[in-house]
C-alpha cells in the first residue's frame, strides 16, 4: 500500500497535528478531510476504490491547502491486516497521529425485506468491525503519547 501523496513534507514537526479519516473521498467523510485541511491539520484518509478521481482529489486538496500533508490510501477497512498496515504506513510517514474521524460506512442496497445475509454481513463489517480495528491499530500510539 502506498500513499497517493503530492506534498511531501519532509520534516516532522511536533507541533504539527495529523488526523486520519477513514472514508474521506466522498461524502461526510470528504467534508471532514477538507475542514480539517481547513484549520491546519496534515490528514491521512482512506478510499476503498482506486480510480484516477483519487489523484485528482490529492492534487485539488494539496493545491488548496499547500501548507498541509495530505495523503490517501487505498485500505478496505472490513480487513484487521490491511488496518494495522495502514496504521504503521501513517505513522512512519507523518510521525504521529492526534485524531481519527471514522467515516468509512455503507448502506443496504434496496429494502431492507430484501438485503440478503452477505449484503447485511458486508455492512456491519464495514460500519462496525472497521471502526473497531481502526481504534484498535492506533490505540497503542495514542495511549503511548497519552493524546488521541
Amino acid at each position: 500500500m502506498q500513499p497517493i501523496e503530492e506534498n511531501m513534507k519532509s520534516a516532522r514537526n511536533d507541533q504539527r497535528q495529523t488526523l486520519v479519516v477513514t472514508g474521506g473521498s466522498s461524502g461526510i467523510g470528504l467534508g471532514v478531510v477538507r475542514t480539517a485541511l481547513a484549520r491546519g491539520f496534515d490528514v491521512a484518509f482512506t478510499y476503498h476504490h482506486d480510480g484516477p478521481q483519487i489523484t485528482e482529489l490529492v492534487h485539488e486538496l494539496t493545491l488548496a491547502y499547500p501548507d498541509q500533508r495530505c495523503s490517501a490510501f487505498q485500505v478496505d477497512v472490513t480487513d484487521s491486516n490491511a488496518v494495522d498496515n495502514l496504521a504503521s504506513l501513517v505513522l512512519n510517514n507523518f510521525g504521529n497521529v492526534h485524531g481519527l474521524a471514522l467515516c468509512a460506512g455503507i448502506g443496504a442496497d434496496g429494502v431492507l425485506i430484501s438485503v440478503t445475509d452477505e449484503e447485511w454481513d458486508h455492512v456491519i463489517k464495514t460500519n462496525v468491525y472497521g471502526c473497531f480495528y481502526c481504534v484498535r491499530s492506533f490505540l497503542p500510539h495514542f495511549v503511548a503519547n497519552r493524546s488521541g
